[in-house]
């Protein structure tokens, strides 16, 4: 039998051969199965879990309210190597509120760091608008109730107290049933230019008092020219009642 015979007899038994026994040709697998069994996604998913919630409990526990928290899973598409222990940590920027993430390391056996995604819903009461407010309208007291509601909506600050609002108006116009934020409150002007305003100055032991006109306008505490009535303009701190303090 010529070498031709011998290699064309040989290809038709390999081709004529099962598929399982040509498998054992084939490259091994990039992925050790030892080794993407013990890996968190398929055996500690349970443990981790508690291990985040923990976390969780533990990040926001000075936060007023009811607190629930929703965490996601691991990519099942990732191959981590063993992992004895496992820590988790905020990644920088994050913060626990609505949609965020919780890194996970492995601090024992591997070194691989991966984010979790987490919802974490904040909710306590905060001031709900009774009705459609117009921008820079005056606030009233009844123009607000108090609800619970989820404060994790958005990134603001809601407002709990009504008294807040006291000689306050909005930057912006709210619809009715809005969440009141802090941003959106504006302090309205104790002193407005032109005002006619009581000037005081005191001192250690003294106190001095004059009339005089306003030549700009603030709000509590911030600074105001005054004009005295002798005509020299002074600066002075802006308080209620229309009144400009000035400590000597």
């Amino acid at each position: 039998m010529t070498y031709l015979h011998t290699f064309l007899i040989f290809g038709a038994i390999c081709a004529a051969m099962p598929a399982s026994v040509h498998a054992t040709n084939t490259l091994p697998p990039l992925v050790n199965p030892s080794t993407f069994a013990a890996s968190p996604v398929n055996v500690a998913v349970d443990a981790i879990e508690n291990q985040l919630h923990r976390f969780i409990d533990d990040q926001t526990s000075r936060v007023s309210g009811r607190i629930e928290a929703e965490v996601g899973k691991i990519d099942s598409r990732l191959v981590l190597a063993p992992c004895a222990r496992t820590e988790p940590f905020l990644p920088a920027g994050a913060r626990l509120w609505g949609k965020s993430a919780i890194g996970l390391r492995c601090v024992a056996g591997a070194t691989w760091s991966v984010n979790i995604p987490v919802y974490i819903r904040v909710y306590g009461l905060a001031l709900v608008t009774n009705r459609s407010i117009q921008a820079g309208q005056p606030l009233q007291r009844d123009d607000f109730s108090e609800q619970e509601t989820e404060l994790t909506k958005d990134n603001g600050r809601p407002v709990a107290d009504i008294s807040a609002i006291e000689n306050k108006t909005l930057n912006r116009s709210l619809a009715s049933g809005a969440i009141l934020r802090e941003e959106w409150l504006r302090a309205n002007p104790v002193i407005q230019s032109g005002d006619h305003v009581r000037l005081v100055a005191t001192g250690s032991g003294f106190s001095i008092s004059t009339d005089g006109y306003a030549l700009t306008s603030a709000i509590e505490g911030q600074q105001v020219k005054i004009r005295s009535e002798s005509g020299r303009v002074v600066t002075g701190t802006a308080r209620s009642g229309r009144i400009a303090e000035i400590r000597m």
